[in-house]
């Protein structure tokens, strides 16, 4: 088993136990996506925005964007990213603000 198997599987176990730890939530949904689990993990994400205080989600936002790219599902994928957006820029995080516009008009220009 590899270790980042076995990384998913610690994690997917702890998930019962601590059903409302954000945390756990987000890092669970990194591993799906290298797992190549985009649904999976845009799950998690989603759980996670939901939880999170509202200045700690524009990453979250982004890798969700990441995620509907991969599944194919553009217009979602576009409203993750503004909404990422609009995050980053209410918290002052530019560069992030940033690194999201990017990704979106990438995927504008697909």
């Amino acid at each position: 088993m590899s270790q980042g198997a076995s990384r998913l599987e610690s994690l997917e176990k702890m998930l019962p136990t601590m059903p409302k730890d954000r945390r756990l939530r987000y890092f669970l949904a990194v591993e799906y996506r290298k797992a190549g689990r985009p649904a999976d993990a845009a799950e998690q994400l989603r759980s996670y925005i939901d939880m999170a205080p509202t200045e700690d989600v524009g990453a979250a936002w982004r890798d969700l964007g990441l995620c509907l790219e991969e599944l194919g599902k553009t217009s979602e994928a576009h409203e993750a990213y503004r909404e990422g957006i609009r995050a980053a820029q209410a918290h002052r995080h530019g560069d992030l603000a940033g690194e999201i516009q990017a990704l979106d008009e990438l995927l504008s220009g697909r």
